[in-house]
């Protein structure tokens, strides 16, 4: 199966073209036997009209709630796939948290219990997003971007609207550290520095620790600034505990072996971990 858009139909400008021409590029990239389908959230009627087509089956996405919110959805469900299947392709057991931001309410996991058994006795297939409360690996941060300037509204610059314009890319020349200037090196000048603390400053700090048992693990990042983490050559992702809400970078057992290399690369220098990498058996959350 095949998604040829993802919650479209909440889209301010749509465009009668778009859809009809992504469906058929990728018919003709993978074949007609191929099973599309369109994912949109049910707020009255207007998502899934506007964000389904013809040749790809119509599917759902909402959180979790009670059996009557779950019928209605399936009611208004029913009205556009002409008879296919029931497919909840979110269901939403969790939102994401972002940097920065307080940690959303945890769903009751009797409450979601409760949801995916009435969802079964409706003889839907169900995706659960997500399954597990991880985090997001390598450089992976998930972000909602503003979408590209002026697709939606006028583009200013200085407050003044800008007509006829366009973007184009720059070919860049390589250049040599010899031939920058001391002026682009914010803050340099010949004066005598105090001495600083190595930990108090951004660098990359490696150490090693053996593991007696092999199991699923967190690194703690209190006391750490900002950066990545890497345990035997794999990138864990972005620890921030000063932003949060995200204290702690989840480590799956496979990753950890009976003697473990940790690579730190700290972008702003630590506040009080002293150099020390922790590791504790739960999450920690604010």
């Amino acid at each position: 199966m095949i998604q040829v858009e993802n919650d479209y139909g909440e889209a301010v400008f749509q465009d009668p073209n778009y859809m009809p021409f992504i469906r058929d590029l990728l018919l003709s990239q993978l074949g007609n036997d191929t099973v599309l389908y369109t994912a949109d959230p049910v707020v009255g009627t207007y998502c899934l009209k506007c964000g389904t087509i013809p040749g790809a089956l119509a599917t759902v996405d909402f959180g979790i709630s009670n059996d009557s919110f779950i019928d209605e959805k399936y009611a208004e469900l029913a009205k556009v796939n002409n008879g296919g299947p029931i497919v909840s392709t979110e269901v939403w057991t969790g939102l994401y948290s972002s940097w920065g931001l307080p940690r959303p309410t945890p769903v009751d996991p009797a409450v979601v219990y409760e949801n995916l058994n009435h969802m079964y006795s409706k003889n839907a297939s169900i995706n659960i997003y997500l399954i597990h409360g991880g985090t997001n690996f390598e450089f992976t941060s998930a972000s909602d971007p503003g979408g590209a300037p002026g697709l939606h509204n006028g583009t200013t610059l200085d407050g003044v609207s800008l007509q006829n314009w366009f973007q184009c890319g720059i070919n860049l020349t390589k250049a040599s550290i010899d031939s920058l200037t001391t002026s682009f090196v914010e803050g340099l000048n010949p004066k005598v520095r105090s001495p600083q603390k190595a930990s108090t400053l951004p660098g990359v700090f490696v150490g090693q620790f053996t593991a007696s048992q092999l199991q699923d693990t967190f690194f703690d990042s209190t006391g750490w600034g900002k950066g990545q983490l890497f345990i035997n050559g794999y990138n864990l992702g972005r620890y921030w505990p000063i932003a949060g809400p995200q204290i702690t970078l989840y480590v799956p057992q496979p990753i950890i072996q009976q003697m473990n290399t940790v690579v730190l690369i700290e972008l702003v220098g630590q506040s009080s971990a002293q150099n020390v990498a922790n590791f504790v058996d739960h999450a920690i959350w604010p």
